[in-house]
């Protein structure tokens, strides 16, 4: 097990976890990973875990991370919980796996079945993918910001022709 991310107010918990586990042949900390490295660390990857625990309205909003992006676009498998923004993304079960989130049995599960069941998950994984490839690019972004901003300042015929050029 791979664990990627920067050093957080858990880290050192965590760290002690997998010590007194006797684990730390198999679970691997990897805090200062460079943003180049990161495809290269999902190609080699069997499955993505993102168990963030950001709320909407609690801890502010965002949409769902970057990096269940990154790893849709190396065709991992994706489980996340339900933090802010990621059912814009993932629909449980046709596209990866969506859990509560603090539950960790569902979290566990979930992983479980994703191992057991390598054709299901690397179905669900095309399905992210073209999910992200159809959805989330930056000429879909530009056309969704040009046509709101046009919409805003009463100019909605321009935005079809900025959108077409993806400025």
């Amino acid at each position: 097990l791979l664990i990627v991310g920067p050093h957080g107010p858990t880290s050192e918990s965590v760290r002690e976890m997998v010590i007194a586990a006797g684990l730390t042949e198999r679970i691997h900390i990897f805090e200062e990973a460079q943003h180049g490295s990161i495809y290269f660390i999902l190609r080699h990857a069997e499955l993505y875990v993102a168990a963030g625990r950001w709320q909407k309205g609690v801890m502010g909003e965002a949409f769902a991370p970057l990096a269940i992006l990154e790893a849709a676009a190396a065709k991992l498998p994706v489980i996340s919980t339900a933090n802010c923004g990621v059912a814009e993304l993932i629909r449980d079960g046709q596209n990866g796996r969506m859990v509560e989130l603090e539950d960790p049995t569902a979290l566990a599960t979930a992983v479980a079945e994703m191992l057991d069941n390598p054709a299901a998950a690397k179905r669900m994984a095309e399905e992210l993918y073209g999910t992200v490839e159809s959805r989330f690019t930056w000429t879909n972004a530009t056309r969704r910001y040009t046509g709101l901003y046009c919409r805003g300042n009463g100019t909605g015929k321009q935005a079809h022709r900025l959108a077409g050029t993806g400025l």
